[in-house]
């Protein structure tokens, strides 16, 4: 029996490299959801190069946790670049994109959104 109750697709008690949980796919974008509630997801994506998400708009705050690579993170028509070990919240409401260019880029996305 495995004793997490909101985090799946993971080891409990095992020490991981979250880097590696999702491996780059040739021309896509690749996805692993690690937590999924009506308020707060948790998900890390790989973007091969030339790929992207967006433009759209959410209901909660959304963090971006760079694992790996670089990415253009596009908020409200702005452009940010985020690499290896930077972060950037996107905020409710705010129309915005993430994109690796030549770089695959791959992130930890957090989101909060309102309870009800």
């Amino acid at each position: 029996m495995n004793p997490l109750q909101f985090i799946k697709n993971m080891e409990p008690a095992t020490v991981q490299n979250l880097s590696q949980m999702v491996p780059y796919e040739k021309g896509m974008v690749a996805s692993q959801t690690l937590a999924q509630q009506d308020y707060f997801s948790v998900t890390i994506l790989a973007l091969d190069c030339g790929t992207g998400v967006g433009p759209h708009v959410c209901e909660g705050d959304a963090l971006v946790y760079a694992l790996d690579g670089t990415g253009d993170v596009i908020i409200d028509g702005n452009h940010h670049t985020v690499q290896k070990g930077e972060c950037i919240v996107m905020p409710a409401d705010f129309p915005h994109a993430v994109n690796a260019g030549d770089v695959s880029f791959q992130f930890l996305l957090t989101v909060v959104k309102p309870q009800a």
